[in-house]
């Protein structure tokens, strides 16, 4: 749960190099070339706001070694990115199609995997769903129908900062 935090305000302060680290080799967007990477992940970075993240779920795996989380994360759209892989601008694409009625929502729901390797968590991989339900009073609403704050674990200040709720 630590390392998803982290790994998300990571993305929302900018720093490249704790995504890096922390994303297992298996995963699609690993790769040598950690100059480009990291820029491609700036790139990202810019074109989003992070408003918050709210955990859903967790789910031991099938080892002591294997860890799932589901979560919504709370994103507005900025700017296409630039300096960005054909993935990533993608992952752009898809939001954007899933919220064509709400052109800044770019909430989406993922159920990441966590590895437990000789050197800490790994992220691994992610099944994500670009237009995320929520339930709220019973009921199954679209998560970028929430006002803003609302269902939120985290809120992003106007100067940049992070509240995460414990």
């Amino acid at each position: 749960l630590e390392l998803m935090r982290s790994r998300s305000s990571a993305y929302a302060y900018r720093l490249p190099d704790w995504v890096i680290g922390t994303t297992h080799k298996t995963n699609v967007d690993w790769r040598a070339d950690q100059t480009s990477w990291r820029r491609e992940l700036l790139g990202f970075c810019d074109g989003f706001e992070f408003l918050g993240l709210e955990v859903l779920e967790e789910d031991a795996g099938e080892s002591d070694k294997e860890y799932f989380i589901t979560f919504l994360a709370k994103l507005r759209t900025l700017k296409q990115p630039t300096s960005t892989s054909k993935h990533v601008k993608q992952t752009f694409s898809k939001i954007k199609s899933q919220h064509q009625n709400d052109a800044l929502n770019a909430d989406f729901k993922e159920r990441s995997r966590f590895l437990l390797e000789d050197e800490g968590w790994m992220y691994v991989e992610g099944d994500v769903n670009f237009d995320p339900q929520v339930e709220v009073d019973g009921q199954l609403v679209s998560a970028g129908s929430l006002g803003e704050g609302e269902g939120s674990a985290a809120s992003s200040g106007g100067d940049g900062s992070m509240t995460m709720a414990p």
